[in-house]
């Protein structure tokens, strides 16, 4: 079979841009295949730890490894440039996976110290973070009526639109009349819960801990456009007469089919794409995203900018993930202060940064988080009192 120059990966190319701190998809002259591929290599770079301290991963004799295992299908281009297949990119990168895995040199870690046993003592706490959130999920109606969510119900809006809805998800059916009011629903998801909803285009919303979305009960302009607050995952149903539209604050996300994330719970409002094409607009700039780029927007200083990201770091909560690369105890607290419907205090500002690297499927509770991170790092403490962790070594 042929292959096509935008299928491959130019091998010399990502080795020039390996060691350098950034990426400029305008400068590197990388495509975006290459971009991904190049921040993979980083990532696992990255997150390697040597056990022994005075030895350090061995960049320029992996790297020739990797080439000499797939060395022999290289592919010349006319150029004399090296090309290497995605596909053989990936089986190399699978067979170093399994040889880091199969070795007892290296190994994949938070960026905090490991003690000699590996293993710091948690089971000093007063009581165990496994509490279940406090707040339900609420619908709200048109009317203002506030319903909280739980077992599946049948709900009906007064414009003959049946919603069967639980906690877990909503389902809304077509309009029952041709009446031009338009209706809008909120659905509010509180801290330690997620919620999804299918709009009536069939567009799927994931909402993540305590935001809130607010949509038409039915689609009737030429536009389908709602709003949100916090964080949500659009998966987009395609009907490019009517374009979908993201409202965060002064920003706003336009699409025709396409999945991505939005993330603005902070100053910060970060975009992410998946899959398809969106543009992100703010009050004085418009950037147009492709698959593997994230947009972000700081709501205080106006600032904006656009730049390559692999996209599962913000995209896997969705799916049952709790992927964090590189983060701050602090940020971490943050984050798992939402997700759990719990409060940190730290004994000391320092701990807060203090760094890890966490790849799990995220637990139902707060208290197996707490259990992985305090494994890794002699000496760390969580003592939890209600809904207040308390953290100190």
């Amino acid at each position: 079979m042929e292959l096509k120059e935008e299928d491959n990966i130019r091998w010399q190319k990502l080795e020039e841009q390996l060691d350098q701190p950034s990426i400029d998809p305008e400068q590197s002259g990388l495509t975006g295949e290459e971009r991904s591929v190049l921040l993979f290599f980083k990532r696992l770079r990255a997150r390697l730890r040597p056990v022994n301290a005075d030895k350090s991963f061995p960049v320029n004799e992996g790297w020739e490894s990797l080439r000499e295992r797939i060395g022999n299908e290289d592919i010349a281009s006319g150029s004399g440039t090296r090309v290497v297949s995605l596909f053989r990119y990936k089986l190399a990168a699978a067979a170093v996976l399994l040889l880091l895995a199969a070795g007892a040199f290296w190994w994949f870690a938070p960026s905090g110290k490991k003690g000699a046993t590996g293993l710091a003592d948690h089971r000093d706490s007063v009581s165990r973070a496994d509490q279940p959130p406090t707040g339900d999920v609420q619908l709200v109606l048109a009317d203002g009526q506030k319903l909280n969510l739980g077992k599946r119900q049948s709900i009906t809006e007064k414009n003959g639109v049946a919603i069967d809805a639980t906690e877990e998800q909503l389902v809304y059916g077509q309009a029952g009349s041709k009446s031009g009011e338009v209706l809008y629903n909120t659905l509010i998801v509180p801290r330690g819960k997620k919620s999804q909803v299918k709009l009536p285009d069939g567009t799927l919303v994931w909402l993540n801990a305590e935001s809130r979305l607010k949509f038409p009960v039915s689609f009737n302009g030429l536009k389908r456009e709602v709003t949100l607050e916090g964080e949500a995952y659009f998966d987009v149903e395609k009907d490019e007469n009517k374009p979908f539209i993201v409202h965060s604050g002064s920003l706003y996300v336009e699409v025709l089919g396409t999945a991505f994330n939005v993330k603005a719970y902070d100053r910060i409002v970060y975009t992410t794409l998946e899959k398809g094409k969106v543009r992100v607009s703010d009050p004085s700039n418009a950037v147009v995203l492709t698959p593997g780029e994230q947009s972000s927007y700081n709501t205080e200083t106006g600032k904006s900018g656009k730049s390559p990201v692999f996209t599962r770091l913000f995209t896997g909560w969705k799916d049952g993930e709790l992927y964090l690369e590189d983060q701050s105890l602090g940020n971490i607290a943050v984050m798992l202060s939402r997700s759990y419907d719990y409060e940190f205090e730290f004994e000391d500002s320092s701990l807060k940064d203090i760094r890890f690297t966490v790849d799990i499927a995220a637990p139902d509770n707060l208290q197996a988080v707490l259990d992985h991170i305090s494994s890794t790092t002699e000496g760390l403490k969580f003592t939890v009192s209600g809904r207040v962790v308390r953290v100190s070594r």
